[in-house]
């Protein structure tokens, strides 16, 4: 899509743009983010979200801020799908006049590359390493599902988090 720009999402960028950050981050049907939230550093007393200021992204169309990927570093959990560390999506959002334009696609690209290029900053790992993923399996999520399928990741197992089932999908890089 010409003057789609895929950028590196900064905390100072974050702090300048929340507002836009997160409408575009609260079309997905989870519950909604605040200021607070975005701006974290970290999650979990410091366990989750390693990394987030580095490895996250955002989608500019003629300097418009039409899509977000939120991804940090996530360590290996014992006894979850998570047997790796693993360079994590987090969230992924387009914008709705922008879905289906290949904005995601765009996003989905630079993250791999990104993790082609540098791997794990503050995990270690072996190479090959892991993008992981994780979503909703509700019907009316498939075309979520299909969409990371269609970019190369592969589900592999499923977990129950509070009240439904979620699919965890992977992508070696």
């Amino acid at each position: 899509m010409e003057g789609l720009e895929i950028v590196w999402l900064s905390k100072d960028f974050a702090r300048v743009w929340a507002d836009e950050l997160l409408r575009i981050k609260n079309l997905i049907p989870t519950p909604p983010w605040t200021k607070d939230i975005l701006l974290n550093d970290s999650w979990a007393d410091g366990k989750y979200g390693k990394g987030k200021w580095e490895r996250s992204w955002v989608a500019l169309l003629n300097e418009q801020i039409v899509g977000l990927t939120l991804c940090w570093e996530k360590p290996a959990e014992e006894g979850t799908l998570y047997t790796t560390n693993s360079l994590y999506i987090q969230s992924m959002a387009v914008d709705t006049p922008w879905q289906r334009k290949g904005v995601g696609w765009q996003m989905v690209a630079r993250v791999l590359d990104d993790a082609r290029e540098r791997g794990l900053l503050y995990l270690n790992t072996p190479n090959p390493m892991l993008v992981t993923t994780q979503t909703n399996s509700a019907d009316w999520n498939q075309g979520v599902i299909n969409f990371y399928i269609k970019c190369g990741f592969r589900i592999i197992g499923a977990t129950e988090i509070h009240d439904r089932t979620d699919v965890v999908l992977a992508q070696t890089v």
